[in-house]
């Protein structure tokens, strides 16, 4: 398992691409993991929803899911790999 947490940078258009360029060049990095746990945290639900939208993009992942509750829930996103 492997915890990542997106950097911070505020939440203008051109840092939300900042941040999908980065994600996909780090996501590009997981061949030999088989869980990844992303911490975005819960405010208005924009990098969730980002998040969600570049996992769609790839094969290799196999699900992805927000946590329980008791381990941060929505501010929290379990993806398994293939």
């Amino acid at each position: 398992m492997i915890l990542f947490r997106i950097p911070c940078l505020e939440q203008k258009p051109e840092f939300r691409t900042v941040k999908r360029k980065w994600m996909t060049g780090f996501f590009s990095l997981l061949h030999d993991f088989k869980t990844l746990r992303i911490l975005h945290g819960t405010g208005d639900g924009i990098l969730r929803k980002a998040v969600a939208s570049i996992l769609k993009k790839y094969s290799f992942v196999k699900n992805f899911r927000s946590e329980l509750p008791e381990y941060g829930g929505d501010g929290v996103t379990v993806v398994e790999l293939e």
